[in-house]
């Protein structure tokens, strides 16, 4: 049989163990914790005045307020949030307030690191909230400004080497976008280094790593996200230092650790989840003989 330390509740999501960060912003109002429940559980800590806010929400009953002045929440850094330069999709609801202008300092952060080498920052541009992401060569921008003081779903996708926008469902922007995203430090609602602070609201802010969520046009998720790990039977599971299950979407070279440790997997080469041969679970993983290695998170 297969081991189960870990195993994400059947909820419907397939990806759930891609998942590198999932927040439900949920909490109570003038809070300051914020839950990832993601499957490697990295820690969320506020800075600033970042807060629960219960005076807006999209899903659920609250959302994280930043004020523009400040304000972020640093993400645990590990290696697993480097997304690389395979697929990935980053999604939130943003309710912003109006745009000040003024340069790229007063962009709106919602995800990124400008203190890595290249840059990379999901934002929402100074002059008119139009979605973007930096690279720190090319700036990236959906054609569609989102509303001001309104709730808008916003998608960064990437797939196949080409970054797609999707605005409350609909496709916006799509151009090619190679560049390997590095593992750094990461933030959401502002950069510490360079400013860029977010004025208003995000709510259920999901990042997923070597996955491609949306293959067309969607209804975006109005219900918080429930993803989350059972407790395990097995009595040794503390003692359990490393668990791959070979788990996630054919092909991509995302692999999870399913331990109680939760660790980071980065990759070299080609490995690869391969759906096609398993002695359990529904897939096991791939390696070509030629320097294609997982390794673990320091």
């Amino acid at each position: 049989s297969r081991y189960i330390k870990s195993i994400p509740a059947k909820t419907g999501d397939p990806y759930y163990a891609s998942t590198v960060l999932q927040l439900g912003m949920e909490g109570t109002n003038g809070g300051t914790v914020f839950t990832n429940s993601a499957p490697n559980a990295l820690t969320i800590t506020a800075s600033g005045n970042a807060q629960i806010s219960t005076a807006q929400s999209r899903v659920g009953t609250s959302s994280a307020y930043f004020d523009g002045n400040g304000d972020y929440l640093t993400v645990q850094s590990d290696v697993g949030t480097g997304l690389g330069s395979g697929d990935f999709t980053v999604e939130a609801w943003i309710r912003p307030a109006a745009p000040i202008g003024g340069g790229s300092t007063n962009d709106r952060t919602i995800f990124g690191s400008v203190a890595s080498t290249p840059n990379s920052i999901f934002f929402l541009t100074n002059d008119l909230n139009k979605p973007a992401h930096w690279d720190g060569t090319t700036q990236r921008t959906a054609n569609t400004a989102i509303a001001t003081d309104a709730w808008s779903h916003v998608v960064w996708m990437r797939t196949n080497g080409v970054l797609r926008i999707y605005i409350n469902g609909i496709l916006d922007y799509s151009n090619a976008m190679t560049t390997s995203l590095p593992v750094a430090t990461f933030y959401i609602g502002g950069t510490p280094a360079n400013s860029r602070f977010m004025n208003g609201y995000i709510d259920n802010l999901r990042i997923t790593k070597g996955v491609a969520r949306y293959d067309a046009n969607f209804t975006p998720q109005t219900t918080v996200y429930t993803e989350v790990f059972r407790p395990s039977t097995d009595p040794y599971a503390q003692n359990v230092a490393l668990l791959l299950r070979g788990k996630g979407k054919h092909l991509s070279p995302m692999a999870r650790d399913f331990s109680i440790h939760r660790h980071g997997i980065g990759f070299n080469g080609t490995p690869a989840v391969d759906a096609r041969f398993k002695k359990f679970n529904d897939h096991s993983l791939f390696f070509n003989g030629s320097s294609s290695e997982y390794y673990v998170s320091s």
